[in-house]
């Protein structure tokens, strides 16, 4: 059975302040020895968290491409280093794509070119225009999702095919209605611009009451009042027959 251990005030602080320069000159000791092992230069690709399947799908490919080369500059991983590890981030349709071009693949740059033209090849004009002006806004559809998604696909075109007060003629003409009745073409000159004015309308939108919609207290049906129901109405006149 342990026995209780007295100590007067002194001892107390005494013993608190040797713990205290104990653990200090453990902690010193312990970051020296940090700071003194050599530094790994780079990392490598097998570290990367993205992975790509083969996916036919434009969006997927860019985003994979962009992601594993923003790692790579982050982690300054030589172009030699990441083309040995790119092979580990695929899987699926993209694992046996890459074990038929791995030879015919000199470097970096071609790898991702290859993926893309394989996966993603570039699309003649006129459908990237087709799928732009396939849809219009809806009324959930925020400005932010629906600007971006829209500008995903005119970025698709060819390098300085419209500057940027065509494509805003473009895109507007596609906004929903509740939008453009607050914001006119002319209030605008840029997407920064635009967006800015959107998110004041959505913010407005909020902030307002919304109006409840019209309930029949006889029926219980939405779009009229029992003033106007004809149920009652119809009710009322077989009562009195």
């Amino acid at each position: 059975m342990s026995q209780m251990v007295q100590m007067t005030t002194e001892q107390l602080e005494h013993l608190i302040k040797s713990l205290r320069a104990s653990s200090a000159t453990e902690i010193a000791g312990a970051v020296a020895e940090l700071a003194s092992r050599p530094k790994v230069a780079g990392s490598s690709m097998c570290d990367c968290p993205y992975r790509y399947g083969g996916e036919r799908d434009r969006e997927i490919v860019e985003e994979f491409i962009l992601s594993t080369q923003t790692y790579k500059d982050i982690q300054a991983i030589g172009d030699e280093e990441a083309l040995k590890g790119l092979p580990l981030l695929f899987y699926d349709c993209a694992s046996t794509w890459w074990q038929g071009v791995r030879y015919h693949i000199a470097s970096w740059q071609d790898a991702l070119e290859s993926l893309r033209n394989h996966f993603a090849p570039p699309r003649p004009a006129y459908q990237i225009y087709l799928e732009f002006f396939e849809e219009k806004q809806d009324d959930v559809t925020s400005c932010d999702r629906f600007l971006d998604k829209k500008r995903a696909i005119l970025a698709q075109l060819p390098r300085g095919r419209h500057n940027e007060e065509t494509e805003l003629d473009l895109l507007y003409g596609l906004m929903h209605l509740k939008y453009r009745k607050l914001i006119a073409r002319d209030d605008f000159e840029t997407f920064d611009e635009l967006l800015e004015k959107c998110r004041i309308v959505e913010y407005n939108m909020r902030e307002d009451p919304k109006e409840k919609k019209k309930l029949c207290s006889y029926c219980k049906f939405h779009g009229h009042t029992v003033e106007n129901c004809r149920k009652l109405e119809k009710d009322e006149y077989d009562a009195v027959r």
